[in-house]
This record gives structure tokens, C-alpha cells and sequence, in this order.
């Protein structure tokens, strides 16, 4: 190759490797504003969910008090407590 072609070839090589970077760093600007926004998103949930915990008027939505424990299930009557519980049939209570 002569040495004007060699020039132009790499003149090209790197507006392409530019034009690559600029891809790039559009694509990361676009993330982090998506990001954003999502975390404003999740958020604005967030204090709705909890405002609505707060308010007794919205069924399902208040949370059980945190001091109280979830107790185990007891076995069922004549099964020891050791003895796994067997899955019950469709159709039986």
C-alpha cells in the first residue's frame, strides 16, 4: 500500500472507532436516565404501597403488626410432630 492509502484507511478506522465510542456513550446516557427514571418509579410505588398499609380502609394492604411472630403449624390430631404431614387429595378438606 502506498502511504496516501495507508492514511485514508486509518482515517477511516478511526471515524468508525469513533463513531462506535459515540454509539456507546449514547447508549450508556440512555441507561442511566432509564435508571433514573425506574428508581423514581420504584419510589413513588414504594410510598404508595406504604401509604396504603397505613390506611385501614384498603383491604389487603395492612401489614401485620411487626412484634407479632409467625407461630409453626401445629401437627394434625394422632400425627407426631416429627412425622411429616401427607398432601391431601384435590377435592378434600
Amino acid at each position: 500500500m502506498t502511504e496516501d492509502k495507508q492514511d485514508s484507511a486509518a482515517a477511516r478506522a478511526d471515524a468508525k472507532a469513533r463513531e462506535v465510542a459515540d454509539r456507546g456513550e449514547a447508549d450508556v446516557d440512555q441507561l442511566e436516565r432509564h435508571t433514573e427514571r425506574l428508581g423514581h418509579e420504584i419510589d413513588a410505588a414504594r410510598r404508595d404501597w406504604e401509604a396504603k398499609q397505613a390506611d385501614p380502609s384498603i383491604p389487603g394492604a395492612v401489614s401485620p403488626e411487626p412484634s407479632r411472630k409467625e407461630e409453626p403449624s401445629s401437627p394434625e390430631r394422632g400425627q407426631a410432630a416429627d412425622e411429616p404431614t401427607a398432601p391431601r387429595e384435590q377435592g378434600s378438606r
